[in-house]
């Protein structure tokens, strides 16, 4: 009985929650200031039901995705921002999730309409818009006044892609799904300045290798390992968690780095895991190269190394070179000093799991055949380096 009596208090607060996102009038004061919905009596006692019993947070979320496409622009998203928020607390639906992305991918398309009609009545080109972001909410409230629809998106559009980040870090059909939509990524990296911070770390989430192999090779030593990794985005990232599991393996100065300084608590903290009572994390928190990382053509025939072919750490290691089918990095003598900071170490979002495993050390044969493999690559002869890459 007690558990029906929850349920009851939640389908009347449901409905009259549902009755006020469909039927009040989204003023432009609302969209600037979001606390307005959040503080509404209808979505507060609804929001304050789910919060007295954690249960009804998974029919919530239901109710949300069911009806995500019915609601106001700006509500739909602050609906969207919910169903992430609720998810992070374990709260989940695969209906929902898709219809977070649907509404995503429509409010993508009303915001590049908001913007466009900006541009076009005030007669300015988007690169004028985009160098004053601060002026952007001005100029989405000038517009509010006649084509509603596009402004309200275009105000929301930050909490949506909030939420949706939350989904996309637990999800990885979702992230399959969104990775198949090109528009995603040049939005993201063209406009995302005007509507919100999160939009700097969609793109690294949407490119992060979920997966894979590395044949690590030292010319220098002789050497070579595989290692297997999971869900890294960065070369940046996987730089770290290489070092971290090279010395954990007893393995820095066989592959050339006896130097390298390692740290447990950044070891720890570039994995996602939690600390102990007593570590501590470095102040500023960064990571400095143990080795030089280079693509396998980056040897010329005077053994020197080409740094145009020097691995960066922004990139991906879904697009790290391949030779003969496999992903290669050559672990080179350090010297370049590179360091790289908590927005590589820590991730797209706390709740992914970045990890790497040593699956094999190579053989003295093996490792001979692949040195000279890479020593029979010369630059001027294969031009096309491109190739090479994934």
């Amino acid at each position: 009985m007690l558990f029906s009596s929850w349920q009851d208090r939640y389908r009347k607060r449901w409905e009259r929650f549902y009755i006020y996102v469909r039927t009040t009038q989204c003023s432009v004061a609302e969209c600037r200031e979001d606390a307005v919905f959040f503080t509404a009596p209808p979505v507060r006692d609804l929001l304050d039901l789910c919060e007295q019993r954690p249960a009804l947070a998974n029919r919530l979320i239901a109710d949300l995705g069911a009806h995500l496409a019915e609601l106001d622009p700006f509500r739909a998203c602050l609906c969207g921002l919910l169903i992430g928020r609720y998810g992070e607390q374990g709260a989940s639906s695969s209906d929902a999730d898709r219809a977070l992305v649907d509404r995503f991918l429509d409010t993508l398309k009303a915001c590049l309409q908001a913007v466009e009609l900006i541009c076009e009545r005030r007669s300015i080109s988007p690169e004028i818009l985009l160098d004053r972001p601060e002026a952007f909410p001005a100029n989405l409230s000038a517009l509010f006044a006649t084509d509603p629809e596009p402004a309200k998106a275009a105000f929301g559009m930050g909490a949506l892609a909030t939420g949706l980040l939350s989904r996309l870090a637990a999800s990885r059909p979702l992230r399959d799904r969104l990775q198949q939509e090109k528009q995603v990524i040049p939005f993201c990296e063209g406009f995302g300045v005007l509507f919100d911070p999160v939009f700097d770390w969609l793109p690294g989430l949407l490119r992060m290798a979920e997966e894979g192999t590395v044949l690590l090779l030292s010319l220098e030593q002789k050497v070579g390992a595989e290692v297997a990794f999971q869900q890294v985005d960065s070369n940046f990232l996987l730089f770290t968690l290489l070092q971290n599991l090279l010395y954990r393996e007893g393995l820095l100065e066989r592959f050339g780095a006896p130097k390298f300084v390692y740290d447990p608590a950044l070891d720890k903290c570039s994995r996602h895991l939690p600390l102990s009572g007593k570590e501590r994390l470095p102040d500023p928190l960064e990571d400095n190269a143990g080795f030089d990382y280079y693509a396998p053509f980056a040897p010329g025939t005077d053994g020197k190394y080409d740094i145009l072919h020097l691995i960066w750490g922004e990139g991906s290691p879904s697009g790290l070179p391949q030779l003969d089918g496999k992903t290669v990095l050559l672990l080179a003598p350090l010297t370049l000093s590179r360091r790289w900071g908590e927005e590589f170490l820590l991730g797209s979002h706390p709740r992914l799991r970045p990890a790497i495993t040593l699956t094999r050390l190579l053989d003295d044969e093996e490792a001979a055949f692949w040195i000279a493999r890479i020593r029979s690559l010369n630059p001027p002869k294969d031009r096309n380096i491109d190739r090479y890459f994934k």
